[in-house]
């Protein structure tokens, strides 16, 4: 009896293993269905890892994209700054073209009041050759000394204030004009005149 169990095990195994399926009309046994099912599984990893390749190509061009869009954006910026840039400069060349006019102007009016020291209301003062207190012998103020002599002004400490030679000769250097405060006194090695002056 175990023998026929036996033998209709083997026959039963047998029938198993030699089972055939029809998969897309054709006929085939479990071990070809186990293997184009291994194969279908590794056509599937091979689609899966292709996907993933793609999809990481597609990131890196989406990265290169946004970058090339920010550089783009860049270069519009620039550009609308260009424009920018351009008027301030006019704006600027056109400044510095009307401070260079006002600079000149001014210039030309300073030479002037320095050429043309304006004369005060009063009458010019003579003084001989010596020494001369301010507040004393001359009212403080601005004076133009002029003449031919060695010119000196010293202050109440005695401390050096003008020195010059006066004159327009060789080695006169012309007027001088100057501040006489109280206490100053001045030397003169001639007769020399001084015009109060604004």
């Amino acid at each position: 009896m175990k023998k026929i169990l036996v033998v209709v095990g083997l026959m039963f195994l047998v029938g198993c293993s030699e089972a055939t399926a029809e998969v897309e009309g054709e006929a085939m046994n479990l071990e070809e269905l186990q293997g184009n099912i291994k194969d279908a599984g590794n056509e599937l990893k091979d689609v899966e890892n292709k996907i993933t390749s793609k999809e990481a190509d597609l990131k890196n061009l989406e990265n290169k994209y946004n970058s090339e869009v920010d550089g783009f954006e860049e270069i519009v910026a620039l550009i609308d700054d260009k424009e920018s840039i351009e008027s301030d400069v006019k704006s600027a060349e056109s400044t510095l073209a009307k401070l260079n006019d006002d600079i000149g102007s001014a210039e030309k009016e300073l030479a002037k009041l320095q050429g043309d020291i304006l004369e005060s209301v009063g009458s010019p003062i003579e003084i001989n050759a010596g020494q001369w207190f301010v507040g004393t012998d001359i009212d403080p103020g601005r004076y133009r000394a002029s003449g031919s002599s060695n010119f000196v002004v010293r202050d109440s400490g005695g401390s050096l204030v003008v020195n010059t030679i006066l004159g327009d000769g060789r080695s006169g250097r012309g007027d001088y004009v100057f501040f006489a405060v109280d206490e100053y006194y001045i030397e003169t090695s001639a007769k020399t005149t001084l015009t109060p002056v604004e």
